[in-house]
C-alpha cells in the first residue's frame, strides 16, 4: 500500500518519504523503518488526528527521560485534537514530544 511518512526533527526540519507498506504492517516492519530515525531509541506509538484523519505518530519511548530536545511541530500535532475538544485547557498542562517524531499519513498500528 502506497504510504507517506514524515520525519519531524526537534529543530523544525522535516522530510517526507513514500514507501510501499502492507495495509497492516508487523511490529518488526515498523520498527525497522522507524527506529533508525530515532537515533537508536525504541518506538512508542501515539495516536493523533492529523490533516483531518486519525493516524499514527511514533517517538522515542524514553525521549523525556533522555532529556531530548522538545519538538514543537510534533507537540502541536500531538495536542491538536485534545485542544479542539477541550478549548479551555492550557496547552502547557499537556505532555509534549521530545526528540524526533515519525508520522504516517494513515493508520499503521493495529
Amino acid at each position: 500500500m502506497n504510504t507517506n511518512y514524515t520525519v519531524i526533527h526537534p529543530d523544525g526540519t522535516e522530510k517526507t518519504w513514500n514507501i510501499d507498506l502492507p495495509a497492516a504492517p508487523t511490529l518488526q516492519t515498523l520498527r525497522s523503518l522507524i527506529v533508525p530515525h530515532l537515533d537508536g531509541g525504541d518506538l512508542e506509538q501515539v495516536g493523533v488526528l492529523h490533516n483531518g484523519k486519525g493516524t499514527d505518530m511514533f517517538v522515542d519511548e524514553e525521549g523525556l527521560l533522555k532529556r531530548l530536545p522538545r519538538n514543537e511541530k510534533a507537540t502541536a500535532i500531538y495536542r491538536a485534537h485534545y485542544l479542539k475538544q477541550n478549548p479551555g485547557v492550557e496547552p502547557e498542562q499537556l505532555g509534549f514530544i521530545a526528540g524526533t517524531a515519525v508520522i504516517f499519513d494513515r493508520r499503521v498500528w493495529f
